[in-house]
């Protein structure tokens, strides 16, 4: 059967001229070289195969870098704005509480020379016409020529204890009011709605 395929390609004459060994001997000789050129070309695509890897890998370090980098620097300037507003919250805080404390103060001073005033007048006074007697009719008010409430004719003075009852009752609302204002230019300073 090999020899019908052989007459096909070759005349007569060639074909008695073959061995079968050697025939056999070429088919391998074919086939080694195909195989051969076979892994060569395996090889060569393996390399090639390996070499875009490590392109593709050696971009996407380069890109995980770039977001590296980026990211640290959208930090640093996200920390450089931090500080900055800590800063600026703090000196604005130490403003607002160092005028505070110089309210307070100022109404601590305004309370005692507010006390030492109803001492120097002999306490508290109101007209003794707004008083009830028990008679179920008010009295008469008559003022004095000063125009002040201490020289006023028919006044009468509060027990001491409902003075300081009452001094410091108009006291603490100062106090309550300084506190609103403070809490009032807290919030302006901080920006958190305008002026």
């Amino acid at each position: 059967m090999m020899m019908s395929l052989l007459s096909m390609f070759l005349p007569e004459a060639t074909i008695a001229r073959f061995v079968p060994y050697k025939l056999l001997i070429e088919i391998i000789g074919i086939v080694l070289l195909a195989g051969a050129f076979y892994v060569a070309l395996s090889i060569h695509d393996a390399r090639k195969i390996k070499e875009g890897e490590a392109i593709t890998q050696a971009k996407w370090d380069q890109d995980k870098l770039q977001r590296a980098a980026a990211q640290a620097k959208a930090d640093a300037d996200q920390e450089e704005r931090f500080q900055k507003m800590r800063t600026n919250f703090q000196q604005h805080n130490q403003e607002v509480s160092d005028d505070h404390q110089k309210a307070v103060d100022e109404l601590n001073a305004k309370l005692v020379a507010a006390r030492a005033n109803v001492r120097a007048a002999g306490g508290l006074r109101i007209p003794s016409a707004g008083l009830c007697d028990g008679s179920g009719k008010a009295g008469t008010e008559t003022h004095g020529t000063s125009g002040r409430d201490a020289d006023a004719a028919g006044t009468v003075a509060l027990p001491e204890q409902t003075a300081n009852d009452l001094l410091s009752l108009a006291d603490e609302a100062d106090r309550v009011t300084e506190i609103a204002r403070s809490c009032q230019a807290w919030i302006r300073k901080q920006g958190f709605y305008g002026d």
